[in-house]
């Protein structure tokens, strides 16, 4: 703790501006360190290497921190460590390369396979529509039919009651000429 010789009035030591020398003590204590700059295809080789999945993890921390050094020399220049180095990125890098066509004819395989279907489908769905406008044709024909044949026996009742109309007055007609005829009968009969 720090002893104050301040009366208890004033500001506690700790909320005083501090003494001399212990701001640049402080700023010397915690230097934040810069980045350095990275070639982005430097970066690129970086990635492909973090991206190796069958390549150990003991190699992949080798070559990362060789990388910079291998490529970064001119390639007549290069040391035959550098060489070395410049050769394993260069078979990880072809490794990705290769396992990245491989899902790319994967890919383009499935898309042939796609295109395939979307073929059938459409020749499917054409045929499916050939059928659906002869069933309509045939509905409509039908219909047709229907309302011909509904026209047809309406005008037919119509007739039929008609007839049956006729008929009626036809047999009271009948009924009346037989009577007329029974009674012409009676009275031959009783007259002669």
């Amino acid at each position: 703790t720090v002893q104050c010789s301040r009366p208890p009035t004033s500001l506690p030591c700790e909320a005083m501006a501090p003494k001399r020398g212990t701001k640049r003590q402080a700023e010397a204590a915690s230097p934040v360190a810069k980045k350095p700059k990275v070639d982005p295809a430097i970066a690129g080789v970086n990635e492909a290497i973090e991206q190796a999945a069958d390549l150990p993890e003991s190699c992949r921390k080798m070559l990362l921190a060789s990388v910079t050094s291998a490529l970064g020399a001119p390639s007549d220049e290069r040391h035959e460590l550098q060489v070395a180095v410049v050769a394993m990125i260069g078979q990880v890098v072809e490794a990705m390369q290769a396992k990245l066509q491989e899902a790319v004819d994967a890919q383009g395989a499935n898309v042939g396979g796609v295109k395939v279907r979307r073929t059938d489908l459409q020749v499917a769905l054409a045929a499916v529509e050939e059928v659906l406008t002869a069933v309509k044709d045939d509905f409509d024909t039908k219909k047709r039919t229907l309302a011909q044949a509904a026209e047809a026996a309406l005008w037919a009742k119509g007739v039929l009651q008609e007839k049956q109309e006729a008929q009626r007055m036809g047999d009271v007609a009948m009924v009346q000429a037989k009577e007329s005829k029974a009674a012409l009968d009676k009275g031959i009969e009783v007259d002669l």
